[in-house]
């Protein structure tokens, strides 16, 4: 009467977490990348750097490296899915990369932007 039915909510196997794990991994390098390639773009054709470009320079060189070594931990994480609970540790280690490092990134840009006098390019 009360016996399992085969739709029944399963746990993803280990290759589905291995499959996300990477996928996550390959998204927070890209990321990181894109930003210190970002970074090398930086300012005006005639060389002059803004005062934003400035100010964001040194927290953008440390959330792209932390997202570059999110990534290696999270084709760590990949390696290892066969074992009990990958799927908990990837799913905190996602959260945890996506409060920290996007959402750092929106917020400083944000205060930067709003609640400081500096010029970030906006034209006048």
């Amino acid at each position: 009467m009360d016996s399992p039915d085969s739709t029944s909510v399963r746990w993803p196997s280990s290759n589905s977490v291995r499959v996300l794990a990477a996928l996550m991994g390959a998204l927070a390098i890209l990321v990181g990348c894109g930003w210190l390639g970002s970074l090398s773009k930086a300012g005006f054709p005639d060389g002059h750097i803004t005062q934003y470009d400035m100010v964001m320079k040194k927290p953008l060189i440390a959330l792209s490296l932390f997202s570059i070594a999110s990534g290696i931990y999270f084709f760590w994480l990949a390696f290892r899915a066969a074992q009990p609970r990958g799927m908990i540790g990837l799913f905190v280690a996602t959260i945890s990369y996506l409060l920290l490092v996007p959402g750092t990134y929106c917020g400083l840009d944000y205060v930067v932007r709003h609640y400081t006098q500096i010029d970030h390019g906006h034209g006048g």
